[in-house]
């Protein structure tokens, strides 16, 4: 009997038609206030219902540990910070054009040091740019970010194209800080009125 119960419950056709069926009786049975099947059936059919009950709960209970278990992990991996990926060494040739990058950058810093920051800067630094943000009014802060032309923002339609020469002088960017890592940069529209440039 064991066996067949356990067959039942790993077919889950089978496993439905046999509740179907027993609905249908139990429900013939209530309507009708007789039962058809004779007592010695019946009391077969309650041993039968007790082991599927008891199959059952023990489903239900493994289902439950196996909940608790998933939303533990869930609250365990929200508070585990993600670990930091290892960089990758550079070949001799990335390390040799990094090199040149940062010290293009740096005579350029030199050179604009005292001035505002002209679009040929932008052109000059390279891979960043000022953008114009959408819904956002002109000169209100968040209106301006300077970003990558490969920024997923343009994908998703959040920007409406690099400021033209004339917006980027009337932001007025200048440079207030230069360290190890880069400049950060002051002007109109940026976010909290300044943004950061890494070499």
């Amino acid at each position: 009997m064991q066996e067949r119960i356990r067959s039942i419950l790993e077919d889950d056709e089978r496993f439905s038609e046999e509740v179907e069926k027993e609905v249908r009786t139990r429900l013939s049975e209530i309507q009708t206030g007789t039962r058809e099947a004779p007592i010695v059936e019946t009391v077969t059919k309650e041993a039968d219902d007790s082991a599927l009950r008891e199959e059952l709960e023990s489903k239900d209970r493994t289902i439950h540990e196996l909940q608790a278990q998933i939303q533990h992990l869930k609250i365990h991996a929200a508070n585990v910070p993600m670990k930091a990926a290892t960089p990758k060494e550079k070949t001799p040739e990335q390390q040799q054009a990094e090199n040149e990058r940062i010290d293009r950058r740096k005579r350029l810093v030199k050179f604009y040091s005292g001035k505002y920051l002209d679009s040929q800067f932008f052109e000059h630094w390279k891979e960043i740019y000022p953008y114009k943000i959408k819904f956002k009014v002109w000169h209100s802060e968040n209106s301006v970010e300077l970003m990558s032309s490969s920024n997923k923002e343009h994908s998703r339609g959040h920007t409406l194209g690099k400021l033209p020469p004339m917006a980027i002088m009337d932001a007025k960017f200048h440079i207030i800080r230069v360290d190890d890592k880069g400049i950060t940069i002051r002007g109109r529209g940026l976010p909290d009125g300044q943004a950061n440039l890494r070499w």
